[in-house]
């Protein structure tokens, strides 16, 4: 009996974490580095064993075997993971304009019990938000918003599908496997997405004009399932904490400099970055500054108190800013 209870003691602290990175990638050498980190700093205690490139199956069934306790942590971004109302206000256009600031409002409204949608399904390792979308078109050298006018181009999400049609162009919905080919046949004219996506897929080849404007991020996290979580000693949360703010931050710059490596990427491969005048910027944040009252009633649909969240939001990129 005594050895069944030791074998069970040192089960309970083996993790299995399903990660949307795949093999190469620094992202998933870098959670690799995490896994490694973690048992050092609990003695072994933790062993983390990773499932890259979402090898237990399909995001839908990842998120339920996770949801379900079957996966004890994850690594995935929300738009893969289901329904995540709140986060929509990082991924709405012009509320942040960079991945650290996204990251500052999610650790507020986390610490204020703002994100249901988090922790009612887990403790949060780390955020991780994705590089800034941006506009890239095909051949449209643009240069004020009616250039946009009659364009179609590819939104990845709700608020940039939102985002497009509010500068009078036609959104689809395309993935971005696909998405090369489609832009080459001119079935699409633009896309946002990131540099780091779009240096991936070699969208350098077809889109001609990077538009310098950062609208929005998306958002990955790591979680541990919040039963797996309850069942560790205090002093393995404390451990675990401790090297998850550290990688969070490490995340951070990691990402800027990929961010910088691909837009070279994409400029040595015949991409020109167009510079947003005062006026563009302008007109594009003025064209989409319903959304906020939009994500407002949203959350107000949902149960929740949206202008309450929103305001916390405004608050936590305010003491960013500083």
């Amino acid at each position: 009996d005594l050895h069944l209870s030791i074998r069970r003691q040192r089960q309970m602290c083996i993790k299995r974490q399903s990660c949307e990175a795949s093999e190469g990638q620094w992202l998933a050498v870098m959670l690799q580095d995490y896994a490694d980190d973690v048992a050092e700093a609990t003695d072994g205690k933790v062993q983390i064993e990773l499932y890259l490139g979402n090898s237990l199956g399909s995001s839908d069934d990842i998120w339920s075997m996770f949801t379900q306790g079957a996966i004890d942590m994850v690594h995935m971004g929300v738009a893969h993971a289901g329904n995540f109302p709140v986060t929509n206000i990082v991924q709405t256009p012009f509320v942040v304009d960079s991945p650290e600031m996204a990251e500052s409002v999610m650790m507020a409204l986390l610490g204020d019990g703002m994100l249901p949608e988090f922790s009612d399904n887990m403790h949060v390792v780390a955020f991780m938000p994705t590089l800034m979308q941006q506009f890239m078109f095909v051949n449209r050298e643009v240069k004020t918003i009616e250039d946009m006018s009659g364009m179609v181009i590819r939104g990845s999400s709700a608020p940039l599908v939102a985002c497009i049609e509010a500068m009078g162009s036609t959104a689809t919905s395309i993935p971005i496997p696909d998405l090369y080919m489609s832009l080459s046949q001119g079935v699409a004219d633009g896309t946002i997405t990131s540099v780091d996506a779009a240096d991936v897929f070699k969208l350098q080849d077809v889109c001609k004009y990077v538009l310098d404007l950062p609208i929005s991020t998306g958002m990955n996290f790591v979680g541990v399932n919040n039963a797996v979580w309850a069942s560790l000693p205090a002093e393995l949360q404390t451990a675990m904490d401790q090297v998850g703010a550290e990688y969070q931050q490490k995340y951070l710059e990691l990402n800027a400099q990929a961010g910088e490596d691909c837009l070279a990427n994409m400029t040595a491969g015949g991409a020109v970055v167009l510079e947003p005048s005062d006026e563009l910027v302008a007109a594009c944040k003025n064209a989409t500054s319903s959304m906020m009252e939009q994500l407002i009633a949203d959350l107000d649909s949902e149960g929740m108190d949206g202008a309450a969240i929103v305001a916390r939001a405004q608050e936590a990129i305010a003491a960013y800013q500083g």
